[in-house]
């Protein structure tokens, strides 16, 4: 690999929802190879190894019969922030292991907040309590993810609550995404909050119908359901067996 910051990053999608990433690259000399893990989001370990009796192609096979999917190609820099290197040219080994359409999975989803001249300062105060408490939910249970962190740092003050976009990765978890979605489903009329895909599609607030976004992320709506529900954007699941029927005694009159 030409670039040695530049690593191949497989994921692995928890039953919970939650994703782990581990990332490998051949390092200059020619003879050792680095690799990198840790929970998406965080900072991820490094270590050294030495790359005898092709090691580094058995070890991508290991995690790959693990359930590890193949995202791409990124530079990761010393605080474990992965940069989208896509432009690089693969290795044969990522190219052998990659699973279908790896391309799918480096698309990212655009977003933009647009607050109209005619909003108020209460609408500005209930959407900045709003989007506050359901990035509070979302960093108690991932406190690193980093577009979470930002949006709440920036909505500590409705001085700063203005008409602004950006862009959400696959690295970035799939919790930025709900994140969006809810400010979206339940931001006051005058403002609105879009988000869409590359080719310009619109990402609605239904999640349940939003397969092509989850799969960008690496998962799916009954992986991601519980903490959907957590933030409103679906209703719970009834769940019957709760339910305990009383025994009513016939009455006569």
């Amino acid at each position: 690999m030409s670039n040695s910051n530049a690593f191949e990053l497989y994921r692995y999608r928890n039953s919970d929802g939650s994703t782990k990433d581990w990332a490998i690259s051949r390092n200059p000399d020619g003879t050792t190879y680095t690799k990198r893990w840790g929970k998406t989001g965080t900072k991820l370990q490094s270590r050294v190894f030495q790359d005898t009796n092709n090691q580094y192609s058995k070890d991508i096979s290991g995690k790959t019969s693990k359930g590890y999917r193949y995202i791409g190609l990124f530079n990761i820099d010393d605080n474990g922030k992965l940069i989208d290197a896509s432009t690089i040219q693969l290795s044969s080994t990522a190219a052998a292991s990659a699973v279908a359409e790896p391309q799918q999975l480096l698309n990212k989803i655009s977003w933009r907040v647009k607050v109209q001249s005619s909003a108020t300062n209460t609408e500005l105060v209930f959407f900045q309590g709003l989007t506050r408490g359901y990035c509070s939910t979302l960093l108690s249970l991932y406190p690193e993810n980093a577009p979470v962190n930002a949006i709440y740092s920036r909505y500590s003050d409705i001085a700063f609550i203005q008409s602004e976009s950006g862009f959400l990765h696959c690295y970035d978890g799939v919790i930025s995404l709900i994140l969006f979605m809810v400010m979206k489903k339940f931001a006051p009329n005058n403002i609105r909050v879009s988000i869409a895909h590359d080719d310009g599609t619109d990402i609605s607030d239904q999640i349940k119908i939003e397969f092509k976004a989850l799969e960008m992320f690496g998962t799916d709506f009954e992986s991601v359901r519980l903490l959907a529900e957590s933030v409103g954007l679906v209703n719970k699941r009834i769940d019957i067996s709760s339910f305990q029927s009383s025994v009513i005694e016939d009455c006569y009159f």
